[in-house]
């Protein structure tokens, strides 16, 4: 599927674009993430832009946090993001401290051979408080200098009839509306579907360069049944977890946009992840799947000439069981087959008397609907093997580790546990069919 476009090396300059409706049209197709955090995956995939998460800003917009992260993937370009936390249309004097503190972090990156394309403000304003937003946004411009390009995220509902996002979009040289979150904080489900029919034309009369954020993350919660179905977030509690849990019976469906939603509901009293739970409880699971990344990519490619790209939300964190991995989300979004190869992490345990090893599994097939099953082979003799904590892992011969992951067990790295040999050894892994 155009699988050029993804290919395609970010446009070197960015221009900022002339003030009111008819600004230029973009030249290039940019594949982006979002990177809302410190501690990212590595991933070899090539990247055009990454909208980093340099700072937030907290209530009364003159106090500042955050900072570069350490480690930043490679991309071809880094646009610095900054959060506002309250949500109504910034004060003015949030402008000046922000101001400084873009300069800075610019210098900051330019020191560290980080290719600054802009800055993006994430804000969710109230619909009714655009007109204000529109002026701030014009007064911080003016401030931060014509020359640093301004991308704001927005919210589904300031495109409705009616609205004063026009004044918006005239104050920015992009948007990016975000097709996540938009409903009810309880509802089941975490993408709205990008429907080009519905949004393009709106899109595109507003004369402006914009972009389609398109949902690669999960989340875990929790529903507590006595209390009339109040749900609380249970981000400790892994799909695995759950999927090992004797007292869970899952239920499997898919939302509008395509994502996977497991319910796990307690049929006897239990705990998990520090989270006790009773008869008629339920843990949900909503995650991206291939299909509902692949949908947004399409119906983004269908948008109008003014339409830049997409910028994924989000880049992983380390250890993160249910955001989609970069390759992932690219080969996805490209149509392809979103297998990826089966690998081992392996490192040193550390034993003073002994060889030991921490064995984990980079999950190929994470949502797999039925159950996996891996043998891992050491060349030295296995003197004893300690599971991880809920690792179905088992030591099934003196050179052989068994794993049988259930379905829909997640993604990313999963611990199997620690091996101890009386030599050091290599390891190896395979599927069985």
């Amino acid at each position: 599927m155009k699988r050029a476009l993804f290919a395609a090396a970010l446009t070197a300059a960015l221009v900022s674009c002339s003030r009111g409706a008819g600004g230029p049209k973009p030249e290039r197709w940019s594949n982006a993430f979002w990177l809302w955090g410190d501690t990212a995956v590595e991933s070899a995939v090539a990247v055009d832009e990454l909208f980093v998460l340099a700072g937030t800003v907290r209530k009364g917009g003159t106090t500042l946090a955050g900072g570069l992260p350490e480690r930043i993937p490679p991309a071809g370009a880094y646009w610095l993001a900054f959060r506002f936390y309250e949500r109504t249309a910034p004060r003015p004097l949030s402008i000046q401290p922000l101001v400084n503190r873009i300069a800075e972090l610019r210098k900051l990156a330019a020191a560290r051979k980080l290719a600054v394309a802009g800055v993006q403000l994430d804000v969710d304003c109230p619909t009714r408080q655009l007109a204000a937003y529109a002026e701030w946004l014009s007064e911080f411009r003016k401030a931060l200098g014509a020359d640093v390009p301004v991308s704001i995220t927005a919210l589904l509902d300031w495109f409705r009839p009616g609205t004063e996002m026009q004044l918006v979009a005239d104050a920015v040289d992009e948007y990016v509306p975000q097709f996540y979150d938009a409903g009810a904080d309880a509802a089941p489900t975490i993408s709205a579907p990008v429907m080009s029919p519905m949004w393009s034309a709106r899109f595109q009369e507003l004369g402006r360069r914009y972009r389609i954020g398109i949902s690669t993350f999960g989340r875990v919660r929790f529903r507590e049944a006595a209390n009339r179905g109040a749900v609380y977030e249970a981000g400790g509690a892994r799909p695995v977890d759950l999927a090992l849990h004797s007292a869970l019976t899952r239920r499997a469906s898919r939302t509008r946009a395509g994502e996977l939603r497991l319910v796990y509901t307690a049929s006897r009293a239990g705990s998990i992840a520090g989270r006790s739970f009773l008869p008629g409880d339920a843990f949900e699971i909503i995650a991206a799947t291939p299909e509902s990344i692949f949908a947004g990519m399409e119906q983004a490619m269908k948008m109008g000439d003014y339409c830049a790209g997409v910028v994924f939300f989000r880049w992983p964190e380390a250890g993160e069981a249910l955001t989609a991995q970069p390759a992932e989300v690219l080969r996805a979004a490209g149509g392809e087959p979103v297998a990826a190869p089966l690998r081992l992490r392996v490192s040193e345990g550390g034993c003073p008397a002994a060889s030991c090893a921490d064995v984990g599994v980079v999950m190929n097939r994470p949502f797999s609907e039925d159950p996996v099953r891996y043998r891992i082979v050491s060349t030295a003799r296995i003197e004893y093997f300690v599971p991880a904590d809920g690792s179905p892992a088992r030591l099934i011969s003196p050179y052989e580790i068994g794993l049988e992951m259930p379905p829909f067990s997640g993604r990313g790295l999963f611990a199997a546990g620690r091996a101890v040999t009386g030599s050091r050894s290599k390891y190896s892994i395979e599927e069985l069919r």
